[in-house]
Order: C-alpha cells, then sequence, then structure tokens
C-alpha cells in the first residue's frame, strides 16, 4: 500500500468518523458507495461491533468491518488491504 492510498484511507476515516458521531447523514451518505456493506465479527468470544475497518475503493466506503474478535484485533494498527 503507497503512502497516498493510506492517506486517503486516514482522511474517508476520519471524515466517516467525523459524520458518524455527528449526526451528519447526508455527509455520511456521501462516503459510502452504492451497495456498501456492514459486517460485524465477534468470533463468539466477545460482543461484535466496536472496532471499525473501511474498505474502500474509487474514493467510495464500500464495505464496513466491525471487528471485536480478539485474535483479528492483535494486526488491526497494520495498513492492509482487505479480500474476500
Amino acid at each position: 500500500m503507497t503512502v497516498r492510498q493510506v492517506a486517503q484511507i486516514a482522511r474517508i476515516t476520519d471524515q466517516f468518523m467525523t459524520a458518524a458521531t455527528t449526526g451528519d447523514t447526508h455527509g455520511l451518505l456521501a462516503l459510502l458507495a452504492p451497495g456498501a456493506t456492514w459486517i460485524a465479527d465477534s468470533g463468539g468470544k466477545v460482543t461484535a461491533a466496536r472496532r471499525r475497518l473501511i474498505e474502500i475503493f474509487g474514493g467510495k466506503i464500500t464495505d464496513l468491518y466491525a471487528v471485536r474478535h480478539p485474535d483479528k484485533l492483535a494486526t488491526v494498527a497494520v495498513p492492509r488491504r482487505i479480500s474476500r
């Protein structure tokens, strides 16, 4: 992942979190790609939906992953591309 891609992800994530925490529905929707999905994963170990991972394509958020599974969170600080 390039420095530019990391910067774009950080910017869009910051915009998303600001819109989500301030109730800016229009700003939030403007960041989402059509058909964006939300997936929560606790792995059955804890209650899900605490830490968010965001997948971005073409400057829009395509997928949101709420992860609380402790084994998966161990590497969350490492920027990487999410694939299926």
